[in-house]
């Protein structure tokens, strides 16, 4: 199996939840699976990993921030 740069659909657009944290159910849903190897890996949907940064706050996240919403808007729909 590939990440969306090698052929998978776009994932959903996580649900917006007030207390801005996701479940794991709605992570999985939208997961991308990938071979490395011979091992399948479930990996997090780019949006879903720019929402926890957002939601941590960290200052790691807030500096990670700016690369990964470029990457998202890079993308094809």
């Amino acid at each position: 199996m590939a990440n969306r740069r090698w052929g998978c659909r776009r994932a959903a657009t996580p649900p917006q939840r007030s207390w801005g944290r996701l479940a794991f159910e709605d992570l999985v849903d939208r997961s991308l699976a990938i071979q490395v190897l011979t091992v399948d890996v479930q990996l997090a949907s780019l949006e879903d990993i720019v929402a926890s940064k957002r939601f941590a706050a960290r200052d790691k996240d807030r500096e990670a921030l700016p690369e990964l919403e470029q990457l998202l808007a890079d993308q094809p729909e």
